[in-house]
């Protein structure tokens, strides 16, 4: 029973494909095809058919030496190998944004200082506020070991900066974050994050655990709307840009075809699982490679013409 069933999608798919309409089919019925699969992914994993790709990805990595054991509990920007990079694109749209004439500027969240060092260099009254103190060791100027959701400072700043530091929170300090940005802001609030985050195509499996966790340790999607909702109506709307390179939707089916079906996640990062503290084998995926660059190759012939910003970044100003 169990053979024929997966007969029956292997011949189903390859029809579909021979057809020509696969694309449209797709398109338009993507939605129960992802049930399907979930089902079909279900029922074979219980027939054990399936071999067991994230333990071979894991001898793969243990034999090329690409797992590293860590402390558990590591998080981003407590690598001893922390590199200061210079102001990406979405750093300088945001040092573009700060409105001229502010005296003051608090970085919520600021990592290695991207933001925060350009203007202390120009000679405004700055703090850097994170939770890391080897990120903070490479940040000019005044700074603060602190949560984003409780920072110890009594005084005001002209402007406040939230950016990259919304989607790695959790609803708790999410709620926090936003009060202490509210509350240390005396005229504008810049939001920057990533702009309609699809974050299951973020998602790996932790070579060592199995679990799956995002590859940026994003925990939510952030939407400009739904920011200046939570900060309203204290502040309004000013200005919204977009930033970034145009991309297109990874198929919801062929990715669940590559990572949940046939167990190919994406491994190009050099990350800490945030649930057991491995560092993920770079190349862990290399005897795979061949399998999982077909589908991205088929991927790119079904990818929706849908084409978009990858950030934005969203000025808010207090209402007088």
């Amino acid at each position: 029973m169990r053979a024929a069933v997966t007969l029956v999608l292997v011949a189903t798919l390859r029809s579909l494909v021979a057809s020509g309409r696969g694309p449209w089919l797709i398109h338009a019925h993507e939605a129960d095809l992802v049930l399907i699969l979930w089902l079909a992914c279900k029922f074979l994993r219980r027939a054990r058919f399936l071999p067991d790709v994230n333990l071979a990805l894991r001898y793969a990595a243990h034999r090329q030496g690409g797992c590293l054991e860590v402390a558990p509990g590591m998080r981003l920007y407590e690598e001893p190998s922390l590199r200061v990079d210079g102001p990406d694109l979405l750093d300088q749209e945001v040092i573009r944004m700060v409105p001229e004439g502010v005296g003051s500027l608090v970085d919520l969240g600021c990592g290695t200082g991207a933001v925060v060092n350009h203007f202390f260099a120009r000679g405004l009254r700055t703090l850097g506020v994170d939770i890391s103190r080897l990120a903070l060791s490479k940040v000019q100027g005044r700074t603060v070991v602190a949560d984003v959701a409780a920072v110890p400072v009594e005084e005001r700043f002209d402007v406040v900066v939230l950016s990259r530091v919304l989607e790695h929170l959790d609803a708790l300090t999410f709620r926090g974050c936003l009060r202490e940005a509210g509350r240390l802001a005396s005229r504008y609030i810049i939001v920057a994050s990533p702009l309609r985050e699809r974050l299951s195509l973020g998602q790996t499996r932790c070579v060592w655990c199995g679990r799956l966790f995002h590859a940026s340790n994003h925990l939510r999607r952030v939407d400009p709307g739904a920011a200046a909702r939570a900060l309203a109506p204290a502040f309004q709307w000013k200005e919204l840009r977009t930033v970034g390179r145009t991309v297109r939707h990874y198929p919801a089916v062929l990715w669940m075809l590559r990572t949940t079906v046939l167990g190919i996640w994406p491994r190009d990062i050099a990350r800490p699982c945030p649930f057991c503290g491995s560092v993920q084998a770079v190349h862990a995926e290399r005897e795979y490679h061949a399998l999982s660059s077909a589908i991205d190759r088929q991927a790119l012939r079904w990818r929706r013409r849908r084409v978009r910003a990858t950030h934005f970044v969203l000025l808010l100003e207090r209402k007088v």
